[in-house]
């Protein structure tokens, strides 16, 4: 066998096997971690919206299923608000957040809620539903 081709095939048989040791070691190290090492939170914490809602100022804007009801969405993160306005009828809502086990949840005084999850949304009074429909 030729030295020239011998040569680069154990170098390259090195890296790799230095670079797996490494990755096993790294994944030894993460799994490693003493889970009551991390700081205790407050149990008053709400459940985080979904990430791409949580910046203050920002409109989204929402579509009913049957394309004839327009709602936008401003979060204000340092408040835990937002104001949701029917584009359709004109009504402004201002909501807070509240705890949702998943996605997010808004509601106002009067008892008018707006739930966002998974890229659809659901508002309603009480507990019952007056549009869903879908973010644009």
């Amino acid at each position: 066998m030729n030295i020239k081709f011998l040569l680069p095939a154990v170098a390259l048989s090195l890296t790799l096997a230095s670079c797996s040791k490494e990755k096993t070691e790294t994944t030894a190290m993460d799994s490693s971690v003493d889970s009551m090492a991390m700081p205790a939170q407050d149990s008053t914490i709400v459940a985080a919206p979904e990430a791409d809602t949580m910046q203050t100022g920002n409109t989204f804007n929402y579509v009913s299923n049957d394309g004839k009801t327009k709602f936008t969405l401003t979060h204000d993160a340092a408040n835990g608000t937002v104001v949701v306005k029917n584009e359709t009828d004109g009504k402004t809502y201002n909501m807070k957040q509240e705890v949702s086990g998943s996605g997010e949840k808004y509601v106002d005084e009067n008892g008018y809620y707006f739930i966002g999850h998974q890229g659809e949304f659901y508002f309603g009074k009480d507990d019952k539903d007056l549009v869903t429909g879908k973010r644009q």
